[in-house]
Order: structure tokens, then C-alpha cells, then sequence
């Protein structure tokens, strides 16, 4: 198996970057203990992976040769709610964020999906909460999905679901992932 450095070089050298570049303050999300809820949903996602994306809207993967545009096309899908019917609660994902966008780290040598709350959330949050606490709960979700994909079909990322990061970009007030063995956004 290869290993992740190489895996993402080889992607790197075969495509060029896509987006702006994200030069932000960028903090963890997931740390500490999630809810009761999101245990339910990461236990989905070990047990039941294809139920879970199914849920969501997730029919097919897509076939690109970059990964992060593949998680990116993904989640686009996801958030659009185009493969549920009117009624399911997942059409609400596109109320809550913006499309997602491919963004690049500051030394312009690794790619991230930027995914912002849309003007109207980020008022209700504003008078209820943080956006960080708030996109911390959705992270889990998104992480999620990552894990039911990889549960579901192992070679389809060829990275371990603990490499993507979701991380809080907070002059975005958005949430940023990223695949990464350790190394920060501002140091990839």
C-alpha cells in the first residue's frame, strides 16, 4: 500500500490546484466528546455504511483521479439534496451551507474543500451560538460520511478516515477538510 505522503504528491503532480488560496486561522473541530447522537451516526457508519450514505443522498462515488475533488463532488451532492425526495430532512443541508469550494494551503502545494455556512445560518447561529460549536456538530457529520465511504469501499480513497481533517477556518466562519498525517493547514 502506499503511503499517504506519496498517494498525495502523486496527486498533486498529476493536477494542477484548484482554487483560491485559504491563508486563515485554522483550529481544530472535532476535539472532545461527541453527543449521544453523533455516536449513533459514527456507529451507522461502521455498521451500516451504505444505509448512511444512502440516507443522505450519496447513490454513487465519483470517478475522478484526485480524491479531494472526489470528497469535494461528494459533498456537493450531499449539501444540493438533489438525490432525496422533497420531504427528507437531508434537503435542509442546502438552507444550512454554501456549495462547497476546492481551496489551496498557503504554501500552494496541497488542496481542501471549503464549506461556509450560507448568510441566513450564519444570522440564526449569530443569535443562538457559535459558529464553531455549530460547525463542530456538522464536522462529525461530514467525518462521518468519509468513514461510511471507507468502511464501504476501502480502496475508494486509499487514505484512513483519521488523515481528513475538518478544521474550523474562522475568518471564513466555515468549515475547511483536508487530508493531512499530522501536519497543519499553514504547513502542508
Amino acid at each position: 500500500m502506499k503511503t499517504l505522503i506519496k498517494i498525495l504528491k502523486e496527486e498533486n503532480e498529476s493536477s494542477e490546484l484548484a482554487g483560491d488560496i485559504l491563508n486563515d486561522s485554522v483550529v481544530a473541530l472535532m476535539s472532545g466528546r461527541p453527543s449521544e447522537e453523533i455516536k449513533s451516526l459514527k456507529g451507522r457508519a461502521d455498521s451500516n455504511p451504505g444505509e448512511l450514505l444512502k440516507s443522505v443522498g450519496v447513490n454513487s462515488l465519483p470517478g475522478s483521479s484526485s480524491k479531494i475533488s472526489n470528497l469535494e463532488e461528494i459533498f456537493k451532492g450531499m449539501i444540493s439534496g438533489d438525490n432525496v425526495s422533497k420531504d427528507h430532512p437531508a434537503q435542509k443541508f442546502k438552507n444550512f451551507f454554501d456549495t462547497p469550494k476546492m481551496v489551496i494551503a498557503p504554501n500552494k502545494t496541497a488542496p481542501g474543500i471549503l464549506i461556509r455556512l450560507t448568510a441566513d445560518s450564519k444570522k440564526a447561529i449569530g443569535k443562538s451560538g457559535s459558529p464553531k460549536k455549530t460547525l463542530r456538530i456538522f464536522a462529525f457529520w461530514f467525518a462521518s460520511i468519509v468513514t461510511a465511504i471507507n468502511n464501504s469501499n476501502p480502496s475508494y480513497f486509499g487514505i484512513e478516515s483519521n488523515k481528513f481533517k475538518f478544521q474550523f477556518a474562522s475568518g471564513q466562519q466555515a468549515l475547511l477538510i483536508y487530508v493531512s498525517s499530522g501536519k497543519s493547514w499553514k504547513n502542508l
